[in-house]
């Protein structure tokens, strides 16, 4: 089990990749527009339909453990997603910004979750 520390920063990099994975889909949907990615397994959920709502899914539970009064919802799914700049994120983790995923791990990330 995490600790509330542990869960939080999972919880910040699953916010990063749900912003990037999400941002990347909506690119290629609106301008049929995919850049080169690195990372295979960035490729494998972009690939995935149901990627956005594991990792959504992912940063809810992440939620009640840092705070266990709090109910889901889609409104506490949003609040989450949007009370810091995930580029604010992205650098307390070592990255240049949040296109920076190397620096995530993010086979270790989806093994997690």
């Amino acid at each position: 089990m995490l600790n509330r520390i542990e869960a939080k920063e999972l919880q910040d990099k699953l916010i990063i990749l749900y912003k990037f994975i999400s941002h990347q889909k909506h690119l290629k949907g609106f301008f049929d527009y995919a850049p080169p990615i690195k990372s295979e397994a960035v490729r494998r959920l972009l690939k995935s339909p149901g990627s956005e709502e594991i990792i959504k899914e992912a940063i809810l539970e992440l939620e009640r453990i840092i705070n266990f009064r709090v109910e889901k919802s889609e409104d506490l799914f949003h609040h989450i997603l949007n009370k810091e700049d995930v580029e604010f994120i992205a650098k307390r983790y070592g990255m240049r910004d949040s296109w920076d995923l190397n620096k995530l791990d993010i086979e270790k990330l989806i093994r997690r979750i």
